[in-house]
This record gives C-alpha cells, sequence and structure tokens, in this order.
C-alpha cells in the first residue's frame, strides 16, 4: 500500500524541524573541538570546507542508493525510469543547476557565519529566512499568499531585527558576523524559490522524462552541484590555512 501524503508531510515537517536545531549544534562542536578545553578534542574551524564534505558525502551515499535502486529495479521498469546516468542529464542538470549552486554556496556562507556567533544567535538572525522566502516567491514563482501569511512573515522578520539591534552588545566584532549571518536567509530564500522551480519542471508528468525522475535522483545531482561550489570556496577563502590546529 502507498504510504499516505499526510504521514509523508508530517515526517518531513519533523525531520526538518530536528535537522535546523541538530546540524548547527553539531557543526558548532566540530568547529570548537568536541572536548572542550579539558579533553583532547581537535577542532577544524574551518566551516566551508566542513560544508563541502557534508555536502560530498550525503552526494555519494544519494548516488549510490540511486544507482543500486536502478540496478534492482526490473528491466521492463527500468527503461521507463530516469536515474543518475540515464539519458536527458544535460536537461536535468540545467534545471537542477540554480538551486544547487546557490544552496552550495548557501550552506558555506551558513556554515561560517555559525562559527563565528553563538548558535542561539545564529538561529535567531535566521529567522528573517521566512520574509525573503515570501518575497522571493511572490518575485521569481509569481506566487501570492493572504493577508495572515504576510502578517506572520512581517511579525518574524520584526522579531529578527530586534535581534538585530541587540547583536552589537553581544558580538564583540559585530559587523561581519552580523553581515554574514543575515546573507544567509536571502541565499535560503532564493534555495526555495529554485528549487520549486527545479522541481516543478522536472516532475511534470508531460516533460521529456515522463515525470520519472526521484527525490534521490534530483538531490544526489542538487548537491553534486553544491559540494563543487563549497569546494571551491574553501580553496578560495580557507587555502592560506593549515587543515588541522
Amino acid at each position: 500500500a502507498e504510504i499516505p501524503h499526510w504521514f509523508k508531510i508530517g515526517l518531513s515537517v519533523i525531520v526538518y524541524c530536528l535537522s535546523v536545531s541538530a546540524v548547527p549544534i553539531y557543526n558548532k562542536l566540530i568547529f570548537s573541538g568536541f572536548a572542550g578545553e579539558h579533553g583532547g578534542g581537535r577542532k577544524f574551524p574551518y566551516p566551508i570546507a566542513t560544508a563541502f564534505l557534508q555536502l560530498a558525502f550525503v552526494t555519494v551515499c544519494l548516488a549510490l542508493a540511486n544507482v543500486v535502486a536502478h540496478l534492482c529495479t526490473r528491466e521492463d521498469k527500468r527503461a521507463h525510469r530516469s536515474w543518475l546516468l540515464g539519458p536527458h542529464f544535460l536537461y536535468k542538470l540545467r534545471h537542477v543547476a540554480p538551486v544547487g549552486l546557490l544552496f552550495g554556496f548557501k550552506y558555506g556562507v551558513t556554515n561560517w557565519g555559525l562559527q563565528l556567533v553563538p548558535v542561539g544567535m545564529h538561529l535567531l538572525l535566521q529567522s528573517s529566512d521566512l520574509i525573503w522566502t515570501v518575497l522571493m516567491a511572490r518575485l521569481l514563482n509569481k506566487e501570492r499568499i493572504g493577508l495572515i501569511e504576510y502578517l506572520a512573515a512581517a511579525l518574524s522578520t520584526a522579531g529578527s531585527m530586534m535581534i538585530a539591534l541587540h547583536v552589537g552588545q553581544v558580538v564583540e566584532a559585530p559587523l561581519v558576523p552580523l553581515l554574514v549571518n543575515l546573507l544567509t536567509p536571502l541565499m535560503l530564500a532564493l534555495c526555495v524559490s529554485t528549487l520549486r522551480m527545479g522541481a516543478k519542471e522536472l516532475f511534470r508528468k508531460d516533460n521529456r522524462l515522463g515525470g520519472s525522475i526521484g527525490a534521490t535522483e534530483f538531490t544526489a545531482l542538487k548537491l553534486a552541484l553544491s559540494s563543487a561550489i563549497a569546494l571551491i570556496l574553501a580553496c578560495l577563502i580557507e587555502r592560506g590555512e593549515q587543515l588541522y590546529s
């Protein structure tokens, strides 16, 4: 039996909420050292290189999963299903590229911003992503929302602005941390809008793939591009430092 739609949405929301809180804490531990001052934990203060390693690892896992699933599919169905190394690769790449490139830049900058401020402050500064997402959806995707949704986004942004005004009293060098952490919500909004544009095209039943592309293949392509961007940024920004401190 097919999994109910409501269950998929609920599970996705739970995983998203957990990851939004857990991933920054985990990354902060990597940058500062797991064991702290009294232990032997080794710091890895290279946030963009960390972004590359994480994105590349997930890319490899998803790519392997997609290839194995394709090989395990019955031959009569295999010919009608899209897979990572299948036909129309450039077509898929063209529609995945915008979100893939933007997400690589966004994730690298996000990790950089996380290194500059405490986790709580980092998460609070990201709260402006909602208003940016609404604006990008209106401008790029031509979507409209109701008054209640606009009000919720405005209140969220107002809270973020209050945090931004207070950040100068919390962070020793507030200008760069503030700018970096306020840039990532805009990048996230662009990622969401371009993700919707790419998914809307590739998942259409009347396209050249017949709507047969799966979420695993789509995400593997996206993260392959993202990891490449993160690697380039790490080489440009962190190349002058030793890998371990």
